[in-house]
């Protein structure tokens, strides 16, 4: 749910002018932030065998994309404008969703011994 909430109050917040984004915006920065913990805790579920070893893939996989992204929403910022900008990152975001419901609805434990 968080994960096309995101997206959504971005498209909110672009629409807005004056003191009511700044709220809105905090807002916004608390469901970003709130989706890593719960990516992490996904990934060692799914990674039956070696979660320690999957948990440092997915967070060093983490740190470059966001330095990649960063570099690319500035530089498609500084073609195209930033509300632009954060309107396709905004659709983009939400166009992961479908692919949630392709994650396993239940993970068969593994157990480690």
């Amino acid at each position: 749910m968080i994960l096309s909430v995101s997206p959504l109050l971005m498209l909110v917040l672009l629409a807005l002018r004056g003191w009511l984004m700044l709220p809105l915006l905090i807002v916004l920065g608390f469901t970003t932030l709130s989706t890593n913990p719960v990516l992490m805790a996904l990934v060692q579920e799914y990674s039956r065998d070696h979660p320690a070893t999957a948990n440092g893939l997915f967070m060093a996989s983490n740190f470059a994309g966001q330095a990649l992204i960063i570099f690319l929403v500035g530089a498609a910022a500084d073609r195209w404008g930033l509300r632009a900008t954060f309107q396709a990152c905004a659709l983009i975001g939400l166009m992961g969703v479908p692919f949630v419901l392709l994650l396993p609805k239940q993970v068969t434990p593994v157990a480690h011994g």
